[in-house]
């Protein structure tokens, strides 16, 4: 039986498709390096299919896609972490004591918004806004699908 030009445009969406026996594979590569029109088109289906779906055959992710992620991924992780010791830094500073000698003997303790109300404020105010960053960032990161 001879293969006509017919028989290989009906096998062409299995063979694009990748959905082809080894043997159909072969006899239309065979088929195509005689016909190089056909074989470019094959060709284009072939990449606009690849395109379409944005995978390609060989890998399923671009090594460089793969490299972006994980930097992103650690650039997360390290905003998570600043965040986290900041927050802890400002609340440790505002509500902070302050302790002192006593003439004679004993220990004073003052916190820091009786001693210094005017720096308690802004500290206080530092610490808070840590915290929401963190949560914030928290919240995001465990929002977002494991796939995706």
């Amino acid at each position: 039986m001879q293969v006509t030009q017919d028989v290989i445009l009906d096998l062409l969406p299995l063979y694009i498709a990748d959905e082809v026996s080894p043997d159909t594979r072969a006899l239309v590569v065979e088929f195509l390096a005689r016909h190089p029109e056909l074989a470019e088109h094959v060709r284009q289906q072939t990449l606009a299919q690849t395109l379409a779906q944005g995978v390609s055959r060989d890998a399923a992710l671009p090594a460089t896609l793969e490299v972006r992620a994980l930097r992103r991924l650690r650039r997360m992780l390290a905003l998570r972490e600043w965040t986290l010791g900041l927050a802890w830094f400002f609340t440790a500073l505002s509500l902070g004591l302050e302790v002192s000698a006593r003439p004679g003997g004993g220990r004073e303790f003052h916190l820091m918004l009786m001693r210094y109300p005017v720096a308690f404020v802004p500290l206080l105010l530092a610490a808070i806004g840590f915290w929401i960053g963190h949560i914030m960032l928290r919240t995001r990161a465990s929002a977002k699908p494991h796939g995706h």
